[in-house]
């Protein structure tokens, strides 16, 4: 699976009796001196507007030179804005500015707090939850340490080529 491994899972999870999601990153498209945030820093982070991450466990079985991790969050039934607009739902000024508002008090707490740099906003990675007010950021597969200065290293993310969904409003 050259150029980019995004695969996304969907499971049961027996022990937890929850629906929980796998996403899958393989680290070899990470530039090298790239810090991605470790497991033990995104498990820390505790805010509403900020997805919980389970674990992260490395993969086997796929070809060198891949380094496949995947990260296990829980399941949003709702799915993201982007799934929203898919399904014909449109969001009203009110609740746009919600949303928005939700977003960066989630990136907030990730800068500020803990020097994070989520490097992927848009809005597939932002999940509806049944609480209509409660919006989350998700999908910190490439999300990074930020220096002193606030910087990160760049990466090689073929995904980020693809068109990006805006809000619609209702007038």
């Amino acid at each position: 699976m050259p150029n980019g491994l995004r695969e996304v899972r969907v499971w049961w999870d027996d022990v937890l009796h929850t629906w929980l999601v796998g996403k899958r990153l393989d680290l070899s498209e990470v530039e090298a001196g790239a810090d991605l945030v470790e497991p033990r820093t995104m498990e820390m982070i505790d805010h509403p507007n900020v997805v919980t991450v389970r674990a992260v466990a490395h993969v086997r079985g796929y070809p060198r030179p891949m380094k496949v991790v995947e990260i296990l969050m829980p399941y949003y039934e709702r799915g993201s804005v982007s799934d929203a607009l898919e399904r014909g739902e449109r969001f009203g000024v009110r609740q746009s500015m919600q949303i928005i508002q939700a977003a960066l008090q989630g990136l907030t707490e990730m800068h500020d707090r803990h020097g994070i740099l989520h490097r992927d906003m848009k809005s597939p990675n932002l999940f509806l939850t049944e609480d209509a007010h409660t919006v989350k950021i998700g999908d910190l597969g490439l999300a990074s340490k930020m220096n002193p200065s606030g910087r990160t290293p760049g990466v090689r993310a073929p995904h980020q080529h693809r068109c990006f969904r805006v809000f619609s409003l209702v007038g």
